[in-house]
């Protein structure tokens, strides 16, 4: 639900989970129950998902560290980001022993998400890894999620390439595609600052449809640039 933009009942689904969850009447495997507190993250309620995730943590069924990734990032969406970066501690080998890739790049997208501020260069570390096993592994949820997160660090050290790239990547444009996009000219040009973006075409946006599609011309068709403040 909550991938194709119903965040409503993404939250409604969430909450009846967790009340089939704490009567004892459903068991979830592997700690994937963390996974419920995202619709929270999304409405601004990410302290309903740090609690969520604090109680399933004591019931000491996270196997495979999901929940305890998924409080890394909701603690850092709280603004606990002292907290969160301790929660990350061992994350990351945690997760390695399991040998599954999609639990691994979770782990590393949420202490990338923790990091980035405090240590930009540890959480790009991070990032760029976990982006190459979302990949590699087929995972395009976590691949999107990766480069949107790599789309901001890159533009903050200085490189609006690297952060073009990683934003058409998160809505679905292979980098040589967008190359040639009028935004990409521009970032090559260095005309990246005091702009807007072209006018977007809303209509293939049903169902969660977030690839970038070609833009309708506004009523100036003088060619604009992407101003990176704005991804």
């Amino acid at each position: 639900m909550l991938g194709r933009g119903r965040i409503e009942e993404a939250v409604g689904y969430a909450d009846d989970a967790q009340s089939v969850i704490a009567n004892g009447r459903g068991e979830v495997p592997f700690g994937l129950e963390g996974g419920l507190g995202g619709a929270y993250l999304v409405i601004g309620q990410p302290e309903r998902a740090v609690e969520r995730c604090r109680t399933q943590l004591a019931r000491g069924r996270d196997t495979h560290t999901v929940t305890r990734a998924t409080l890394v990032t909701a603690l850092t969406v709280a603004g606990a980001g002292e907290e969160a970066r301790a929660a990350a501690n061992g994350l990351i080998d945690a997760a390695e022993a399991t040998h599954n890739p999609f639990v691994l790049a979770y782990a590393l997208h949420g202490c990338g998400y923790a990091f980035r501020d405090a240590d930009p260069v540890r959480a790009l570390e991070a990032l760029r890894r976990g982006l190459v096993i979302a990949q590699d592994s087929g995972n395009r949820l976590l691949e999107s999620h990766l480069a949107m997160v790599l789309s901001r660090l890159e533009a903050e050290r200085g490189d609006p390439l690297a952060a073009l790239d990683h934003i058409t990547l998160a809505i679905g444009v292979p980098p040589t595609q967008h190359r040639d996009h009028p935004p990409a000219r521009c970032a090559r040009r260095g005309g990246l600052r005091n702009a807007r973006p072209q006018g977007r075409d809303d209509d293939h946006r049903r169902d969660g449809d977030l690839r970038l599609r070609p833009n309708r011309p506004g009523p100036n068709r003088t060619e604009r640039c992407l101003e990176i403040d704005d991804i």
